[in-house]
């Protein structure tokens, strides 16, 4: 599609990302070999922020692989993760050229064809599927951005994941959800009552100080390494999202 082999990008990160995808045409005359490996190699020059000029060259190395006949040999290097992020990715650009309801078609197809390869299933038992193994972020960010996380900080010991459902709000819990784009701290109806009180203030209260510090202070260390600088919202049951930006 793009006709090229260069690409030109504005800014890179530590934490930044590319997908490439590229496409393999051989002819049927010429079959690729059998245990034959191909190779793929970028050279990225770019400006450090120091003012000096430097050249990366990666090489890679890939064995090539018949999907008729040895599936198992790709399946073994299948990250389901990174696969998720790069449809994610595929299916945003797509939406960008195309009308709707032909992305969402594209879609269902691709996620099915992809799970026939890749995953197991026994007929009839819905609950036997499963995979093998299990545009810029890096994978962690950018999953983040497909499924947001929501931890738990209670007394009852360090905080939790929980479901993104409102079965995980609890009177005496807190709950930090990280959107990528947000960063919200939520405080149940008790902690919210009890924060009112100022019971974080008082000596003989200092576990319930430590809770409350908790969130914020992960919150915190999130705000300080992400680019751009995330929307901080700290609220509490029943009352207004008030809002904070660091």
């Amino acid at each position: 599609m793009g006709n090229t082999c260069q690409w030109k990008m504005c800014t890179f990160t530590p934490s930044t990302t590319m997908a490439i995808f590229f496409e393999v045409v051989n002819q049927h005359t010429a079959p690729l070999p059998a245990g034959g490996r191909g190779c793929v190699q970028l050279i990225t020059q770019y400006q450090h922020s120091s003012g000096q000029r430097r050249v990366r060259v990666t090489t890679i190395a890939r064995n090539w692989g018949d999907a008729a006949v040895n599936l198992h040999h790709i399946s073994a290097g299948f990250d389901q993760e990174a696969a998720a992020v790069v449809m994610a990715r595929l299916v945003v650009y797509r939406a960008e050229q195309e009308d709707g309801p032909d992305v969402l078609r594209w879609l269902d197809r691709m996620l099915i064809r992809l799970c026939q390869k890749f995953g197991e299933y026994a007929k009839d038992d819905p609950n036997s599927f499963r995979l093998h193994m299990l545009m810029r972020e890096d994978l962690t960010q950018s999953l983040i951005m497909i499924q947001p996380i929501l931890y738990s900080y209670s007394f009852g010991g360090p905080p939790e994941p929980v479901l993104l459902d409102t079965s995980s709000i609890q009177p005496d819990r807190i709950l930090l959800m990280d959107t990528f784009f947000q960063i919200l701290i939520y405080h149940g109806e008790t902690i919210a009552q009890w924060r009112a009180l100022r019971y974080q203030d008082m000596a003989e209260y200092e576990s319930f100080a430590q809770l409350l510090r908790a969130p914020v202070d992960d919150a915190q260390d999130i705000l300080q390494n992400r680019f751009p600088v995330p929307r901080y919202i700290d609220t509490e049951h029943g009352g207004s999202q008030v809002s904070r930006r660091t």
